[in-house]
């Protein structure tokens, strides 16, 4: 019984001495955007990257005027729209905003400056 308690503490011992390592993952954030809507838009693309104007990610046409950019890491981005009407014109980017992840942009606002050219015949 004695060595069974010897051999316990020793395993104790063994257990406590090895250096507990912890892993912690940084979870992903979701950012929330919202605008006015521009008469003469038909959808928006929202853009974003790492550093000021040089975007890197295109969203897919959004028809609403909020978008939710999912599973962002934690670093600074650069956030603008664009909107566009079915003619293929396109507004300037909106103004930028920045985000720090983990944080939270509340408000993007655009202004739509979409300009047609009339041909004839």
């Amino acid at each position: 019984m004695k060595k069974l308690n010897i051999i316990m503490l020793i395993i104790i011992i063994l257990v406590l001495a090895v250096p507990l390592i912890i892993t912690i993952k940084s979870q992903a954030m979701d950012l929330n955007f919202t605008w006015d809507k521009n008469t003469g838009a038909d959808y928006y693309v929202m853009s974003w990257g790492p550093a000021s104007r040089a975007y890197t990610v295109n969203s897919e046409k959004i028809l609403t005027e909020n978008y939710t950019v999912k599973n962002l890491d934690n670093k600074q981005y650069f956030f603008a729209v664009k909107a566009f009407n079915n003619c293929g014109n396109s507004s300037d980017y909106s103004d930028e905003v920045t985000n720090t992840i983990p944080g939270v942009v509340k408000n993007l606002k655009i202004v739509l400056n979409i300009t047609t050219t009339a041909t004839g015949k």
